[in-house]
C-alpha cells in the first residue's frame, strides 16, 4: 500500500509539473516544434538518472522512492540495466516491442 501510495503522490506531482512545464515551454518558443514535451522528457530523464543514481550507491532513498518520472526514461534506465546484466537479447527484444 505505501508502495501505490508513493506512486500515486508522483503521479500527481509530475502530472501537474509536466503540465505546468511543457505550457511554459511552449509560451517561450511557440507549438511549430513538441518543445515542451522535449523539455519534460529530457528534465524527466536526467531527475530519473540522478535518483536511480544515488539509490544504487547509498542507502538513503528507499526502493519505494526509486519509483521512475517518466515512461520513458524509466524504459530507458530498465533496458539500460538489461544491457549492463549482459541479457542482450532481451534489451533489443523490449527496445523492439515500443
Amino acid at each position: 500500500m505505501k508502495m501505490a501510495a508513493t506512486i500515486a503522490l508522483f503521479c500527481a506531482g509530475g502530472g501537474l509539473t509536466r503540465y505546468y512545464l511543457s505550457g511554459w515551454v511552449y509560451n517561450l518558443f511557440g507549438r511549430d516544434f513538441p518543445y515542451g514535451t522535449l523539455a519534460v522528457n529530457v528534465i524527466g530523464a536526467y531527475c530519473v538518472g540522478l535518483v536511480m543514481a544515488s539509490g544504487l550507491r547509498s542507502t538513503l532513498l528507499s526502493d519505494t522512492l526509486r519509483v521512475g518520472l517518466t515512461t520513458f526514461s524509466t524504459f530507458s534506465y530498465e533496458t539500460f540495466r538489461l544491457l549492463e546484466r549482459g541479457q542482450l537479447m532481451v534489451a533489443f527484444g523490449t527496445y523492439c516491442s515500443v
